[in-house]
């Protein structure tokens, strides 16, 4: 009976262990992360409606390139939360030319866009410090930044990774 239950606890003590490891682990995603369900399809290919993406707080500067959740302006499209892709930062021109982004006249890289996808008919913009212009991925379909620049203070996450399907699990 000894050497039965001496095998037994190694066994119950790394199952503690694992629990503890999930516990803690969660923990830390629950305080440092907040959820988002994505509401609509205006950053496909990258984010699908329904996609359960992680998202955390704003610690410094927003930078190009980087898929945000803010609050539109006051006065503008409403007042539910939007994803988006910040494109340009205080300071910078944005425009269009040949259906691609431009900042500051040159074309910006965005390998994110769909086959097919372009900005078009984006007259040119310059930002003022202090506001950040947020474009949608699938730009034919997405509310963009029609209402302008917007302030940086309505910038409240940064997407982080997507959870959710299992299959696109990753960060983004």
């Amino acid at each position: 009976i000894r050497t039965v239950m001496a095998g037994r606890k190694p066994l119950v003590v790394g199952l503690a262990t694992a629990f503890a490891a999930v516990v803690i682990s969660c923990s830390i995603v629950m305080v440092v992360f907040d959820g988002y369900v994505v509401p609509s399809e205006a950053n496909s290919p990258t984010l699908q409606p329904g996609d359960r993406i992680l998202t955390r707080g704003v610690d410094g500067d927003v930078e190009r390139g980087q898929l945000v959740i803010y609050a539109p302006p006051r006065g503008s499209v409403g007042s539910e939360l939007l994803v988006g892709r910040v494109v340009a930062t205080g300071g910078d021109t944005v425009g269009s030319s040949d259906g691609s982004l431009t900042v500051d006249g040159e074309v910006v890289s965005e390998p994110y866009l769909a086959d097919g996808i372009w900005t078009d008919d984006l007259d040119e913009i310059d930002v003022p410090d202090g506001h950040v212009l947020v474009l949608g991925d699938l730009r034919t379909n997405s509310m963009d930044s029609v209402f302008g620049p917007v302030p940086v203070e309505n910038i409240e996450r940064r997407v982080a990774a997507r959870w959710w399907p299992i299959s696109r699990v990753g960060s983004i």
